[in-house]
């Protein structure tokens, strides 16, 4: 399973580990009484000195389907609660990598809202309907597909769960890296609510509220919302806009019905729109990025596209090619020729840096969804639940982006995306054989049908030209699968347990597109005018009546999990796992030609980690840690292709399987109390990764590095205590560093490494005030960071650069809240 150098990394993570954990068993009281894990733990009259001592809070989390402890669950998982969140000033998913080791989440460069997620160096950066994700989004057990709106914004959140590794069992397809799991806090019996206003620098006008009513016996009602303004912090100096501003609204109604004893049914509808300037594949380069001189050839324009010096400065032959076919006016070739070299543009916005970006137009992101979940809970009796899931999202966003800032649209870009998804699983929960075989069996669907429209407008005659070429692809995709899962715990052996699992899977996938030239009115197509779209038969393209290609495709395959635990002590778990992740195939939906499918990726994970939970004297401590490696075989990558039936042959880019990625890692998770109130807990994650082989524009290339951050760490602060009649203290204090990574996820030159992040927030506040709901706090988010150019994941422009975002600015101001 593991080579040598591989067992080595990961007995020395473990051995540390056990070092410790041997030293604090040393330690431990003689009595040998098991730790109570409760967090609300109080110092009762008569009890012996030694009881009023800190206790470690209890987690309880989700990750197989059904509530356990955090502690006596076999997986790397990271779960953070409601207040945990708060006291770290983490208040939507892109701000989880600051509290997660090995995660990490930033803006795509399709807008403010929609992310990119890399969890142990997997992740994927296209948001298209031909392909999914390869972290796992869930929101209340339903899958969130795709990545816009993916910036979920946290208000009146129970938990956030992190699971690691390939999830191939019981949150099943398109999981190879894991999953990351959001619940949301549900109606209760009591009558209870809450308004919170953020007031800060960049007028910062946030409302956060909440109402809970138990309406009748049985039935309560709990609604949410959270609005949310602030002015950007970078000006775009042509026009004077803000970029980076905050403008969307969320809300949310659960009702949660009991009609009988044994009956549960939670009924969540949601929305969320956002309208807002971004940064996000916006603005060209990094740094530049040199070229050799231009080999430009007219018979095969694609050919050069990725030398710069073919596009702009005095001399650059492209504008002059346009002439050449009548697609540009000879005086506005001659205006693209005075222009300055993309390089010295790159270096004036860099020196503008945050006082402001000089862009053609002003880049806009809108984002719109709505959902509905539904979950039914049945009590059978003897030890078996019956469990029904159903969700439902549509969404809607449009993108707007911008290059550098010349008079004329040098490279601009728009996209879109319409489309809804259905979801349905029926689960069947229980307990055999005394409580010694507990079992989880279901079976899932899901159809998803939606379009995307993504295009470019290239050396236009003025900001109000066509995008062409411009890409529109249909898809409708299916999914079924059987699963299930088992964990079995030999009679005599309550010590050791052994948990297997197994899914199948089913996907169907279907694309119709077409590609050419439309007008754009705002952020919506017009009527297509001319079509760009390769003619199977030979002969050029199609004609416009019947410019449109389809293709359908089938995977299926099984993914599975073999997982062995054994308890050392009462409260240390040690375990050993082997999974199979599974992400299905599909298409490119910007193809010009028949569209080709392309493969399924699969990984295979070997993990062994440890969780314990002990006291040095009358401290608790929580040590949890592991070591993993994966085997990520047919990766989808982006490869620059030859299109079918051209003469001489131009070139083009498609997604094609390409070759295996071998990855190691491991995380350390450590919290400690060394005083009531008092909480310390600092995290460590390592990948580490190569291409044993990998092909490139025909060339081989061997021992290829991976470009995933390697290191990322963290180190947190909580402080509360109660000030009497003053109210109850509450401090914290956080930081967070990730090393850079490269800003493509497939080896190619050149490349542009992002910059090593680190940060820190603070937090003081005072609740409960005079003994009332009434609380105020104090923040500072994101102090060391600020303005930091970073490479958007997956983008090498042929403009002469990358596309960057950049880091958001110090924020700071005061929460004013009150709960009754």
């Amino acid at each position: 399973m593991f080579r040598k150098g591989h067992m080595l990394r990961a007995s020395s993570v473990l051995a540390t580990a056990m070092w410790m954990l041997h030293a604090a068993q040393a330690a431990e009281p003689a009595s040998g009484a098991a730790v109570d894990a409760r967090a609300d733990d109080a110092v009762q009259p008569g009890q012996p000195a030694g009881a009023g001592a800190p206790t470690m809070e209890e987690i309880v989390v989700t990750a197989r389907r059904r509530e356990e402890a955090l502690q006596d669950v076999p997986i790397t998982i990271t779960a953070l609660t409601a207040e945990a969140l708060a006291s770290q000033n983490v208040t939507s998913s892109i701000e989880l990598s600051k509290s997660t080791p090995s995660l990490t989440v930033v803006r795509s460069a399709q807008g403010g809202n929609n992310t990119y997620v890399q969890l142990r160096g997997i992740g994927g950066s296209e948001t298209l309907f031909g392909q999914d994700q390869t972290v796992g989004i869930y929101v209340n057990e339903v899958p969130q597909a795709r990545q816009e709106g993916g910036n979920l914004q946290f208000f009146d959140l129970q938990n956030v769960q992190i699971l690691y590794g390939p999830q191939g069992t019981l949150f099943g397809r398109n999981s190879v890296a894991g999953a990351i799991v959001y619940q949301t806090n549900r109606p209760t019996d009591k009558l209870e609510g809450s308004a919170e206003v953020e007031l800060g620098n960049y007028a910062t006008r946030w409302f956060t509220g909440m109402i809970n009513v138990p309406v009748a016996q049985g039935l309560s009602i709990r609604g949410a919302v959270q609005i949310k303004r602030r002015h950007g912090f970078i000006t775009e100096v042509n026009s004077g806009e803000d970029l980076g501003n905050q403008n969307s609204n969320s809300w949310r109604i659960s009702v949660r019905a009991e009609p009988a004893e044994g009956i549960r049914n939670d009924l969540i509808i949601s929305g969320f729109d956002s309208n807002e300037t971004y940064l996000g594949g916006a603005v060209f380069g990094a740094k530049a990025i040199s070229a050799p001189a231009c080999s430009f050839s007219p018979l095969n324009p694609l050919a050069s596209q990725a030398n710069p010096a073919c596009y702009y400065g005095p001399g650059a032959p492209f504008p002059a090619f346009l002439v050449a076919i009548g697609a540009m006016p000879p005086a506005v070739a001659a205006a693209y020729a005075s222009y300055p070299s993309v390089a010295t543009v790159i270096a004036q916005n860099n020196a503008l840096g945050k006082k402001g970006i000089a862009l053609t137009t002003v880049p806009v992101a809108k984002d719109r969804s709505f959902s509905i979940t539904d979950i039914l809970e049945v009590d059978l009796g003897s030890d078996l639940v019956m469990r029904g899931i159903f969700g439902y999202r549509d969404l809607k966003a449009r993108s707007l982006q911008s290059g550098a800032g010349y008079a004329l649209p040098v490279f601009d870009a728009a996209g879109g995306t319409d489309g809804d998804q259905y979801s349905g699983e029926v689960q069947l929960q229980g307990s055999l054989f005394a409580n010694q075989l507990d079992f989880t069996a279901g079976a899932f669907y899901f159809q998803e049908s939606g379009s995307n429209f993504s295009g470019a407008r290239a050396f236009a005659f003025s900001t109000s030209q066509s995008f062409s070429p411009m890409s529109n692809g249909a898809v409708e995709n299916k999914s079924t699968s059987l699963y299930a899962q088992t964990t079995f715990r030999p009679s005599g052996f309550d010590r050791f347990s052994l948990t297997t699992g197994l899914r199948y899977t089913w996907d169907r996938r279907q694309l119709t597109v077409t590609s050419g030239t439309y007008p754009v009115n705002g952020f919506e197509l017009g009527t297509q005018t001319a079509c760009s779209l390769i003619n199977p038969a030979g002969g050029g393209t199609l004609p416009l009546a019947s410019c449109s290609l389809s293709s359908a495709a089938k995977f299926d395959t099984p993914t599975w999990l073999v997982t062995a635990d054994y308890k050392l002590f009462e409260d240390t778990l040690v375990y050993a796992t082997y999974s199979r992740g599974y992400r299905s195939g599909g298409f490119n939906v910007r193809s010009i030609f028949q569209p080709n499918p392309f493969g399924p990726e699969t990984v295979d994970n070997y993990e062994i980690g440890i969780k314990s939970t002990i006291r040095l004297g009358d401290v608790p401590l929580r040590l949890n840690a592991d070591y993993w490696r994966f085997d990520y075989k047919n990766i989808q990558s982006v490869a620059v292709v030859a299109i079918p039936g051209t003469s001489p042959v131009q070139t083009t880019t498609d997604i094609v399987n390409s070759d295996t990625l071998k990855l190691e890692g491991a995380e350390v998770d450590i919290s400690i109390e060394p005083a009531r109130g008092l909480t310390l807990r600092g995290f460590l994650g390592y990948v580490s990764g190569h291409y044993p082989t990998f092909k490139a524009g025909g060339v081989t290339y061997t021992d290829v590095e991976y470009g995933a951050s390697k290191i990322s760490w963290g180190a947190n602060l909580g402080y509360e205590t109660d000030l009497g009649s003053i109210g109850r203290l509450n401090l914290s204090a956080n930081y967070s560093r990730r090393t850079g990574s490269l800003n493509t996820v497939v080896p190619s030159a050149p490349q542009i490494r992002s910059e090593t992040l680190g940060s820190a927030n603070f937090r003081v506040g005072l609740s409960e005030i005079g003994g009332t709901g009434f609380s105020l706090a104090a923040f500072a988010r994101n102090v060391g960071d600020a303005f930091k150019a970073i490479p958007v994941p997956g983008t090498n422009l042929v403009t002469g650069g990358t596309a960057v975002n950049y880091t958001e600015p110090t924020y700071y101001g005061v929460d004013i809240g009150f709960k009754f």
